[in-house]
């Protein structure tokens, strides 16, 4: 595995390290959120993406996008969408529009690369106690996805790629007093 970025053979939980990272990076940094005034969640959606019914309504995809459920998370939310668009566009657009609606882009800082490899991308992003993951897969790499594995009968045969757009609001847990 290459450092810093990883690659289509190892498997690794996409929506659990985005999780995993936000959950750490909330908890750490105690910031105040300058986007605080700002309660607008609601979420863009790219241009020419496609909802992708499959996966929306499957209750066994569900499970496994949220298998480690966290008591600090709360109104976990996904949509799937497929797209022709190009990996990079698609990226550097959410990236864009998620810091225009006020959304602190926070994927560098809790991933370090947000690459999967050359099959995909992951990103995370915050507002206020809202976290959003936006993962998209190519097409012909979706099978080899951790999370979509599974999934191969359910999966677009058109090449098309998986857009994944994942939205909860983040709780924080007290500390207990000593």
């Amino acid at each position: 595995m290459t450092k810093g970025k990883f690659t289509a053979g190892k498997k690794v939980p996409v929506f659990l390290l985005l999780m995993l990272g936000l959950v750490l990076a909330l908890t750490a940094c105690g910031e105040e959120n300058t986007a605080a005034t700002n309660t607008d969640f609601t979420l863009p959606l790219y241009q020419g993406a496609t909802e992708y019914a499959n996966l929306n309504s499957d209750a066994t995809f569900r499970q496994a996008l949220f298998a480690t459920k966290r008591a600090n998370f709360t109104g976990e939310e996904y949509k799937v969408y497929t797209t022709g668009s190009a990996l990079a566009d698609t990226k550097n657009w959410y990236i864009s529009e998620m810091v225009k609606k006020g959304w602190q882009d926070r994927s560098r800082e809790i991933l370090g690369d947000t690459a999967l490899d050359t099959s995909g991308w992951v990103l995370g992003f915050v507002k206020q106690d809202h976290v959003v993951g936006v993962i998209m897969v190519s097409g012909p790499s979706a099978n080899k996805a951790d999370i979509l594995s599974k999934f191969q009968g359910s999966l677009p045969s058109d090449g098309k790629n998986i857009l994944i757009i994942t939205q909860s609001v983040y709780k924080a847990v007290p500390t207990p007093s000593k």
